[in-house]
């Protein structure tokens, strides 16, 4: 028996996710076990021998699918499967991370956002690190995969809400106070930068901040 629950990480794996014929394989081994023969008879022939002999191979390279005992078939013993895990995830932050990487492509955050367009009710114009994708059997007859917020998959609190507002602030300060508050803001920079190459957070959104000083005419 697998774990409970598995984070992809690996692009192929991350790929897999959106190969046409994901729902109907996924429905084979997922929270379940099967041999091929088994499973195309479980499906009601919508995918072939082969063809799922295929996809099975393409697992168990993936590290998705695992061998779980034997079973005869005729005068065969054949591999019994399952998935190694009983549901899948995909993170925000995982999806950017495997994009990145040497070899991999802009194209698949693409057709995540494409998908999760698709598939969710809620309106998502970016991929960010607090939205997942679940992967689960909820019963015996299918398995879904859903649009989850990450803290609530994982059973954390919800997140602050966090919202910037383009307004402007206007301060009149005499010379010495303006010099403080560049002093002040000069440090607040210095330790921003050091947080930020010590760990480092490609992931966005980001946030430009724009502040001046100017001699007041008036």
């Amino acid at each position: 028996m697998g774990v409970q629950r598995m984070y992809l990480t690996r692009e192929e794996q991350i790929q897999f996710l959106f190969a046409p014929e994901r729902a109907v394989v996924l429905e084979c081994f997922l929270g379940r076990s099967d041999t091929v023969s088994g499973a195309v008879a479980f499906k009601g022939g919508r995918l072939s021998r082969p063809r799922l002999a295929y996809w099975v191979r393409r697992m168990l390279d993936l590290g998705l699918l695992e061998e779980v005992g034997r079973r005869r078939e005729g005068r065969r013993c054949v591999p019994i499967y399952r998935c190694v895990a009983e549901e899948f995830v995909l993170t925000g932050r995982a999806a950017y991370v495997a994009s990145t990487q040497p070899g991999g492509s802009f194209l698949v955050q693409q057709r995540m956002l494409q998908w999760l367009q698709t598939t969710s009710s809620m309106h998502i114009e970016r991929l960010g690190d607090d939205w997942s994708v679940r992967c689960y059997r909820p019963n015996e007859h299918y398995v879904l995969t859903e649009y989850r917020p990450l803290w609530e998959l994982e059973g954390r609190a919800a997140p602050r809400p966090f919202s910037l507002q383009d307004d402007w602030l206007r301060l009149r300060l005499p010379r010495a106070q303006a010099a403080a508050f560049m002093d002040e803001l000069a440090a607040l920079t210095e330790r921003l930068k050091a947080a930020s190459l010590a760990a480092p957070d490609d992931s966005g959104p980001f946030y430009i901040g724009h502040l001046a000083l100017v001699e007041d005419l008036d």
